[in-house]
């Protein structure tokens, strides 16, 4: 991945057909504080363990947290754009994608001196499946620790 600038960090996602690119500075941040009186990176994590067929599935608030973790990241370059509007702009075939691009924009902004390996891929929705794709270990927004020495040896 070719270094990027941070204030020109964003990655692209395609929503209806139409190319649009997520930005995560602190702008979104105090944004999304400020209008959904909630912490942006600890609903990206709220993904990890939500499970597509379980009989604790909500999808409400799977669409919920989507639609505005989507705005978040689009208010940079089209501070106009609504939550409502966002929320016309995907639907269930899309969360993959929008998630991937979510991480890769917010995985931008870290220097990269101090950026962990990227998680994996994130496999198709289906069965079982966490929505992260990953039946279990690090998440979005999580980077798994490295073990710690062990005093037996």
């Amino acid at each position: 991945m070719p270094e990027t600038n941070i204030i020109n960090a964003s990655a692209p996602v395609t929503l209806m057909g139409k190319q649009y690119h997520l930005r995560y500075l602190a702008h979104a941040f105090i944004t999304y504080a400020e209008e959904c009186k909630s912490d942006l990176l600890r609903d990206i994590r709220q993904f990890e363990g939500m499970q597509i067929n379980s009989d604790t599935f909500d999808s409400a608030k799977l669409f919920s947290k989507t639609r505005d973790v989507l705005w978040a990241g689009l208010i940079d370059e089209q501070p106009e754009l609504t939550r409502a509007q966002v929320a016309r702009l995907f639907g269930f075939g899309d969360l993959m994608a929008v998630m991937q691009a979510v991480t890769e924009a917010i995985w931008l902004t870290v220097p990269k001196a101090d950026r962990p390996t990227l998680p994996p891929n994130v496999r198709a929705i289906g069965g079982s499946q966490l929505i992260n794709g990953l039946e279990s270990g690090a998440g979005f927004g999580t980077v798994a620790e490295s073990p710690r020495p062990s005093s037996d040896a």
